[in-house]
């Protein structure tokens, strides 16, 4: 019997384990898909730069 109620805590601790890991890992890819894309608007170069590079302004 006692192995029994120790085999059920262990499945327990182990379903609840897996679930704390599953929102933890989903968190964080919601946090680096936040991080990134405010790196990429602030990294963007800006519109006049992109148009002085490629001479866009000289065409106008």
């Amino acid at each position: 019997m006692n192995v029994n109620k120790e085999l059920e805590s262990l499945c327990r601790y182990l379903e609840k384990e897996e679930c704390f890991s599953k929102r933890v890992k989903e968190e964080n890819r919601e946090l680096n898909e936040k991080n990134i894309n405010e790196k990429r608007v602030t990294k963007s170069p800006k519109e006049r730069e992109c148009q002085k590079r490629w001479g866009v302004e000289d065409r106008e």
